[in-house]
């Protein structure tokens, strides 16, 4: 017969403290080589018997449960149990792109050639094409801000960019129905200034096995602003390891591989 006293398993486990199994330290790769050198000197710390003792005599006096070898250890062996510079280094670097998507020249439409005419004389000497046969997103990003900020459809006082009859023109679909635009919504700048370039999004999704199949995917992947990159960071486990924003009045947003 079971003890009445005995609690079951589902209990006790729940009782207990939850913990995760590894846990990973992110360091810039600055700040690791810093941890080299300190892994280097408790390294030989521990093998120098009367600094070892000094040091396990301080210890003493400050925590009961940590003993030199303990400290020493964990901090020497730390660099050994680092994975993702051995992973880094193991694969080649990213070749250099052969197409940059904000520069590259593109067919000039006319929307563009409009919105040149109306923003040239802010624009001069910042524009990568003459905007008579090519442009490339960026000269039409620039051209939008210098535009918007001349006309005064946006200010230090008021957040919101007033789109005006030509930007209406220019972007009926994206504009439509639109008074205000976030000075801080580049997502929605972007499609404007896309729309001007010609870029035309996808209208037609089917439904496919559950999942969204776009009818043009191309012309979707080039909608997208393409994201920022993070800062490169080196892991150290206990156990194991784990475009060109060019100039933009409203500013707005922020390889892994090299």
């Amino acid at each position: 017969m079971p003890s009445k006293d005995k609690k079951p398993k589902k209990e006790i486990a729940k009782e207990e403290e939850r913990v995760p199994k590894h846990v990973n330290i992110r360091l810039s790769y600055r700040d690791y080589l810093k941890l080299l050198d300190i892994a280097d000197v408790a390294g030989k710390i521990k093998e120098d018997k009367d600094l070892k003792r000094m040091l396990t005599k301080v210890i003493g006096g400050i925590h009961e449960d940590v003993t030199s070898d303990k400290f020493l250890g964990l901090v020497a062996g730390l660099p050994a149990k680092e994975k993702t510079l051995e992973k880094f280094y193991s694969q080649p670097p990213r070749a250099a792109p052969t197409k940059m998507y904000f520069t590259d020249p593109e067919k000039c439409s006319k929307e563009v050639h409009e919105l040149y005419e109306a923003s040239k004389k802010w624009t001069k000497g910042r524009l990568r094409y003459d905007q008579s046969k090519e442009t490339c997103p960026t000269d039409v990003r620039v051209m939008f801000y210098a535009y918007v900020r001349e006309k005064g459809l946006v200010s230090d006082d008021n957040p919101d960019i007033t789109p005006d009859k030509l930007l209406k023109k220019l972007a009926p679909k994206t504009l439509s129905g639109v008074k205000h635009v976030k000075r801080n919504n580049g997502s929605l700048i972007w499609q404007i200034c896309s729309e001007i370039r010609g870029i035309k999004k996808a209208d037609t999704e089917v439904k496919r096995r559950g999942k969204k199949v776009e009818s043009s995917e191309e012309e979707e992947s080039e909608e997208e602003e393409p994201k920022r990159r993070t800062k490169k960071f080196a892991d150290v486990t206990d156990i194991s390891s784990e475009e060109e924003s060019e100039e933009e009045a409203p500013k707005k947003n922020k390889s892994k591989r090299r």
